[in-house]
């Protein structure tokens, strides 16, 4: 990440869907997770690459899987518990 365009800004829901994308097990497994491991997962990437995590990244992780771009996310009931 060397290029990492955030540099210095906090998680926002747009960021943490870039990460959420891009993120393996999303697209390998149709198996349940935790919203927490997402949680983690972009959290770990953004502050990385040099993001700032201002508080409980768990706000920004939840809405961005609740908006448009991670459709079979979308649902309460589908794969995040």
């Amino acid at each position: 990440m060397d290029q990492y365009i955030y540099k210095g800004i906090p998680l926002t829901p747009s960021i943490a869907r870039e990460h959420i994308l891009k993120y393996e097990r999303l697209h390998l497994s149709s198996a349940p997770f935790k919203r927490s491991e997402l949680v983690t997962y972009a959290a770990e990437q953004h502050q990385s690459g040099g993001g700032i995590i201002k508080g409980d990244p768990t706000g920004s992780v939840k809405k961005a899987t609740l908006s448009d771009g991670i459709p079979h996310l979308k649902k309460k009931e589908d794969q995040i518990q």
